[in-house]
């Protein structure tokens, strides 16, 4: 699959649009006759095949305000870091903006809104003196020049797909960055200026973002007397420019307002729809009444679509608001800005975009999971254990759900008989004090898969049930031996390579990480042996870290390998600081024949770090006894306790996906497809659902996660994603390719 970004260049023809080439754009010049906008003369839409009659004329569009946003004080730059701690990049925001403007056209978005005192960056402070120093103009009303650059690009971009640019010139919060009154026409002038001698007819400018707000320190940009701005820059462009001003949410301009501008701009936010409808019917009937008819564009409201609908109804046109959060993932007001099409408000916003417009949009960047419940059990009992493996030969992966509480259903399997189709078994109805963890492996070597467990904080036991000759009746439970209190993880690999399995456990009440040995009888207690002392963490991953062709363990910062006698304590090297809870993976991500480790912080929140859950992903130097070099792709998250690696997209690269726990309102899939070179794309798959130690699992040839919540109102509840090729993505991916 090629990357979102080379995807754009590449495209030369869809749903009736050209893509150009730099050297095939001609200007663009957006005109109004009555209420419709024109583009070259046309109806906008009107070159779109089989274009819904009501979209002529219209321009659905997006708030995009921080596409030119940098902040020029020191103490507040820190707020808008990337996840993996750099700072941020005014330039790489607008070239990844300027990136995504393909993915919007071919959706039928053709309008955006961005500003040259961008917008409230932090949703907890967006009234006042914001802090933040975020303007394209100089205190006297000059322009700067690394803003009309970023901007240039910006509008070129814009009339390279031939859509047209929204251009705030003013924000609350930030217009006291301006001298005075003078410098604040000064900014007019120039600004309007500066368009018309690059030949800019494709903008379309607003004075100022609700201009009515309090937040403004010149009396000049409020109503009544935004009047003048409007006039001034009317004025100094010959009519050639149309220009308006915005409103804060529900507010229907006043009189003055609304004969003087060419186009009414509106917010909508906090509105319902009954509202919606109701601004656009009182504007259009005192406009009619004075024989002015003009486009009422919405610029702003939110991500309601009931109020998209009820706007398009009416007649005017509607702007898109996702303000997220400052987390490179959510949202298109909060920097750092993911510009992609990649949550399910905004998949949602863009698909219902294509809908109305009447345009079937082209595949392939934008990614979606399918979620089902493939059981029920028990919803009182609080699920720890979830673990994969085909337990009854027959070709196809099963699961295996435990819990901490005794129960009809403590511990069970469920048979795959296909993807919609699920069996439950009780494995053990007495099994209870499970800790997170678990794992499948032929104990006695019978080539059937046992189970292996071990206890939470009040049990010192480790447990394996043996899978009888008909796996669907009970299963004997043994014990594997008694230690300190909590097992959190296990693995079961071949140890001392003697071609039979043992089992890795984590054992926190002692603080060590144990190895054991099934007796010849396994129902015997095991022979147990200790990889270390006085370590700390979860999550284990069995893999060859240095390369010598041997595996080694990862078990929470740290790796460990084993000494010539493997039945004594292993080397210990630390390859990461200060990460807790872990879930770990290893696996090659960058396709160079080394191992990379993942860490998921998957109960962050325990260690007093609410929302402050980390993924990262870290590569060896020359040596792999040193520390690794960091790799950060979130950092906010809500207790990431499900951690799968495998290839989602099917291009030949291993993916990471997360799975936060229902400790949130609205916990997150986050799927993070390797674009190759290290490289990472962050989507939101799915929300509204949390998990606690998801797995992967195979569904015929595709991979796909199981898993089950730990607490929350979905308990008993289990849990199947799978790769859905949303509608709203760009080539066919590999995965569809092969489901042709």
């Amino acid at each position: 699959m090629r990357c979102w970004w080379a995807v754009a260049t590449v495209l030369t023809s869809m749903c009736g649009y050209a893509i150009l080439r730099a050297s095939e754009v001609v200007p663009v010049t957006v005109t109004i006759v009555g209420e419709q906008f024109l583009l070259d003369g046309k109806p906008t839409y009107a070159d779109t095949p089989h274009a819904n009659p009501k979209a002529l004329g219209m321009l659905l569009n997006t708030r995009m305000v921080q596409a030119l946003f940098a902040d020029e004080n020191p103490e507040t730059r820190h707020l808008w870091r990337y996840p993996d701690g750099t700072e941020f990049d005014p330039e790489r925001n607008t070239n990844e903006f300027i990136a995504a403007l393909p993915l919007y056209k071919a959706h039928g978005v053709i309008a955006f809104t961005i500003n040259l005192q961008c917008g409230a960056p932090k949703r907890d402070q967006i009234t006042g003196n914001q802090p933040w120093h975020v303007s394209g103009f100089n205190p006297d009303g000059s322009l700067k020049p690394a803003w009309l650059n970023r901007l240039k690009r910006i509008l070129d971009a814009a009339q390279k797909q031939r859509m047209v640019v929204i251009l705030g010139l003013f924000y609350f919060g930030q217009d006291q960055r301006l001298r005075d009154e003078d410098a604040v026409k000064r900014a007019v002038v120039n600004a309007v200026d500066w368009l018309m001698e690059q030949g800019y007819r494709h903008v379309l400018v607003e004075i100022a973002n609700e201009c009515n707000s309090g937040g403004y320190d010149h009396k000049i940009i409020r109503p009544p007397r935004v009047v003048e701005l409007i006039k001034l820059a009317k004025e100094r462009s010959g009519g050639k420019l149309l220009v308006s001003t915005s409103f804060t949410g529900g507010v229907v301009p006043p009189d003055e307002v609304l004969r003087a501008v060419d186009f009414v701009l509106v917010h909508g936010n906090g509105q319902k729809p009954e509202r919606i409808r109701e601004m656009v019917r009182t504007i259009r009937a005192k406009l009619h009444s004075w024989g002015t008819p003009k486009p009422i564009v919405f610029n702003e409201d939110g991500t309601d679509l009931r109020n998209m609908e009820a706007a398009l109804e009416e007649g005017a046109s509607w702007g898109y608001f996702d303000p997220g959060r400052n987390n490179y993932r959510n949202g298109f007001q909060s920097p750092p800005t993911n510009w992609l099409i990649n949550t399910p408000s905004k998949r949602a916003f863009f698909r219902k975009a294509a809908e109305w417009v009447g345009i079937v949009p082209p595949k392939g960047v934008t990614y979606e999971m399918q979620r089902l419940i493939i059981a029920r059990l028990d919803p009182q009992l609080n699920r720890t254990v979830c673990a994969v493996g085909d337990i009854n030969g027959d070709g196809k992966e099963d699961v295996v759900i435990g819990s901490r509480q005794k129960g009809k259903d403590s511990l069970v399997w469920l048979e795959q008989i296909g993807m919609g189709d699920w069996r439950v078994h009780v494995i053990d109805d007495e099994a209870e004090m499970l800790e997170s963890g678990g794992v499948l492996g032929d104990v006695d070597g019978d080539g059937r898969l046992d189970f292996i467990a071990g206890g939470d904080w009040r049990s010192p036991n480790l447990w394996w049930w043996r899978q009888p000759s008909d796996p669907k009746q009970k299963w004997q439970r043994f014990v594997i031996g008694s230690f300190a209190n909590k097992f959190h993880t296990q693995l079961w690999a071949d140890v001392d390579g003697d071609g039979k399995g043992e089992l890795v456990t984590w054992n926190q009440g002692q603080k060590a990480l144990l190895w054991l040995k099934p007796q010849s009888d396994p129902t015997k207690e095991w022979q147990a042996f200790v990889i270390a002392r006085d370590v700390e963490g979860e999550g284990l991953a069995w893999a060859d870290v240095d390369g010598d062709g041997k595996p080694e363990l990862i078990a929470g910062n740290f790796w460990f390998k084993p000494t010539s006698d493997v039945r004594k304590e292993w080397q210990r090297f630390q390859f990461a600081k200060g990460y807790v809870g872990t879930v770990v993976e290893a696996a090659d991500l960058d396709n160079d024949g080394r191992i990379e480790i993942i860490l998921s912080e998957g109960d962050a929140q325990y260690f007093g770090r609410k929302e402050q859950g980390r993924v990262a992903w870290f590569k060896a130097g020359s040596d792999p006894r040193q520390i690794w070099r960091e790799h950060v792709l979130a950092s906010d998250l809500v207790d990431p306790h499900s951690l799968i690696v495998a290839d989602f997209t099917g291009d030949g690269l291993l993916d990471i996906c997360v799975i936060e726990m229902d400790f949130t309102d609205r916990p997150q899939v986050i799927l993070f497809v390797n674009r190759g070179s290290g490289k990472f794309e962050t989507h939101v798959v799915d929300e509204g659902v949390g998990s606690h130690d998801a797995k992967l699992i195979r569904i015929g040839d595709k991979p796909a996660i199981v898993g089950k919540p730990f607490t929350g109102k979905r308990l008993g509840e289990v849990h199947l994603w799978m790769m859905e090729c949303n509608p709203i993505a760009f080539t066919l991916c590999a995965c569809c390719e092969r489901r042709r």
